[in-house]
């Protein structure tokens, strides 16, 4: 009676974990087909071979801050946003690499924050990441959240951590595929921030660096790389709001990116500090609003002009204030 209990479980057991994991992989299946929101964009870097001349990558404070139709109804060209909420060094230098394979881009523009050069250790928002981790170039990121390699090994185990709107788009994407429907995708990746309500604060902010030196080691990795692949690359720094000096660190951040930036011949336009930037123009203190997207992309189209020559235009080390 006992052996037949649990010969009972075992096959209940193995049961449940055929049928979820099948389940996660469709859904997975579902999330690499569909052309909705951040899971479609995540397709069209991958995947999609459309030609791009011009790419921005980096974090919201691309993906909110940048429209790339209005880029190219002034520059004449074709751009892509590429950036993704909360991308961190290594989900940036990955992306970007396999967008410059399948896209052919010939401008790369890499948006610096703060916090950029850190050290990864998760990513932000990670299970959007599931469907792509059987890919060489994504499996990567398996060293920076080990969870994702539950999407190799224990499908069923990675299942649990698939919320209800990842699976609410792979669904939609049996019945309404329709990528003219998706804002996201219309706009070639830009998702603008609607509300004119500010929500940050008012404070004086004094610009602080996160940074590593292996953090710095990867990044010069990252435009070898573009180098090498004929890309000429431009560093931007998205404005924020009220931030009036640099701290104690800046010289060193400065210092190490300038090598860089000597090292490949690389521009840097740095709006940390611009204060054309006004508090109507931000939705919180590290986000622009529709209006402030609108200005930042006409200053970044303007500054397209005089990229060619392209030369070593970046401003001074700031004096940096004493840590208050």
């Amino acid at each position: 009676m006992k052996k037949r209990f649990y010969i009972q479980i075992l096959v209940v057991a193995l049961a449940a974990m055929l049928s979820s994991s099948l389940y996660y992989y469709s859904i997975c299946n579902g999330l690499r087909s569909t052309k909705e929101a951040v899971p479609g964009k995540l397709n069209q870097i991958l995947y999609d071979t459309a030609h791009y001349d011009a790419v921005f990558a980096g974090s919201s404070r691309v993906l909110k801050n940048i429209n790339p139709l209005q880029f190219d109804s002034l520059t004449h060209i074709r751009s892509y946003n590429a950036g993704i909420d909360g991308a961190n060094l290594t989900l940036i230098d990955i992306l970007l690499r396999r967008f410059i394979q399948v896209h052919h881009p010939s401008l790369v523009y890499i948006n610096l924050d703060t916090y950029t050069m850190e050290s990864d250790s998760s990513f932000f928002y990670f299970p959007q990441l599931f469907p792509h981790v059987r890919t060489d170039e994504m499996s990567a990121l398996i060293h920076t959240e080990p969870k994702l390699s539950l999407g190799r090994r224990y499908p069923f185990l990675a299942l649990s951590y698939m919320d209800d709107y990842l699976k609410g788009v792979a669904f939609h994407t049996l019945f309404d595929p329709c990528s003219a429907c998706d804002t996201l995708y219309c706009h070639n990746g830009f998702a603008p921030i609607v509300s004119t309500e500010y929500q940050g604060t008012s404070e004086k902010y004094t610009l602080r660096f996160v940074y590593t030196k292996e953090g710095f080691k990867k990044f010069d990795s990252l435009c070898d790389y573009c180098t090498r692949q004929h890309c000429k690359v431009i560093f931007i720094m998205a404005p924020i709001f009220n931030a009036t000096g640099f701290g104690s660190n800046a010289s060193g951040f400065y210092s190490l990116l300038r090598e860089i930036e000597s090292k490949y011949g690389i521009r840097e336009l740095n709006f940390y500090t611009d204060t054309r930037f006004t508090k109507d123009q931000f939705f919180n203190m590290t986000h622009l609003n529709e209006k402030g997207a609108v200005y930042y992309t006409k200053v970044l189209a303007d500054s397209f002009k005089v990229i060619e020559p392209i030369s070593q235009i970046s401003s001074p080390i700031p004096q940096v204030n004493e840590a208050r």
